[in-house]
């Protein structure tokens, strides 16, 4: 009895440890990105006394828009890359990569 508690608590902590993983790996991309807004708003050479607010929401809200874009998106890719990656070509695989590269590093 002994030995199927602890197969069944053992299989539970994979589980847990694979979800935990994946979460990780998923909110990368977004604590990258809110990493770079940070340091961008509070570097000193962004702050504009005479900036509108508004605008600053605006951008906020495109880039967010931007990323959640089911097709073309970052995470739209990124999901594909980790889910899909054995069905998809070389080029396709290196185009995703750079896609998102390029806007993790921008």
């Amino acid at each position: 009895m002994n030995t199927l508690i602890k197969s069944h608590n053992d299989k539970m902590n994979r589980l847990v440890n694979v979800s935990q993983a994946r979460r990780s790996v998923e909110l990368d991309f977004f604590t990258h990105a809110s990493n770079k807004y940070r340091q961008f708003i509070n570097s000193p050479s962004s702050y504009n006394p005479n900036e509108d607010e508004s605008l600053l929401n605006k951008v906020k809200d495109y880039f967010i828009e931007e990323a959640q874009d089911p097709l073309e998106g970052v995470i739209a890719k990124q999901t594909k890359l980790n889910i899909d990656i054995k069905n998809l070509t070389q080029t396709q695989i290196k185009k995703d990569k750079k896609y998102i590269d390029n806007i993790l590093i921008d």
